[in-house]
């Protein structure tokens, strides 16, 4: 049995319309869903608030590492590192070259970082050039109480020459 062309037309765009609505619906569905759900890190002991991700910085500027760590009913965080992954978080660099810093030392919760040129990954004894990189930035904490935790920008910083 053939159908006349214009009951065709119609079953067709019912079918379209029905699809437009179900994308639709679940669009909307997707953008609700990112506002009333937490912040990745809101559980965590210890979180990155500077640099966020999407910034971009010039070789020879400050990086300015900023987190906030919360009351921990477990015990005090002992120390935190910051870390730089040049390979959007394959490899992992620490930037704090004297050692931990501790709640007690002026870089408390406000670390900054000289950009350079390259930065030595000793995991691949060589050297990756930063210019035109995409980075992370991590923060770790350390307590006797508590398992390291990590905070990391949620999007990638770039660097440029």
């Amino acid at each position: 049995m053939q159908f006349p062309s214009s009951k065709k037309n119609r079953t067709f765009h019912f079918a379209a319309l029905a699809l437009a609505a179900a994308l639709a619906s679940f669009a909307f569905a997707a953008c609700n869903k990112s506002t009333t759900e937490p912040l990745p890190d809101a559980d965590k002991w210890i979180a990155l608030t500077k640099p966020l991700g999407g910034e971009t910085y010039k070789v020879g500027e400050s990086l300015n590492v900023k987190w906030t760590i919360k009351e921990n009913p477990n015990g005090n965080v002992d120390a935190v590192d910051v870390l730089i992954s040049p390979d959007s978080g394959k490899t992992w660099v620490f930037l704090n070259a004297n050692g931990s810093i501790h709640p007690n030392t002026p870089s408390w919760e406000n670390f900054s970082w000289k950009i350079t040129d390259s930065l030595y990954v000793p995991t691949l004894d060589d050297s990756i050039a930063l210019s035109n990189t995409h980075c992370l930035v991590r923060v770790e904490q350390y307590s006797t109480a508590d398992a390291l935790q990590k905070s990391t920008t949620h999007t990638s910083i770039s660097i440029t020459p």
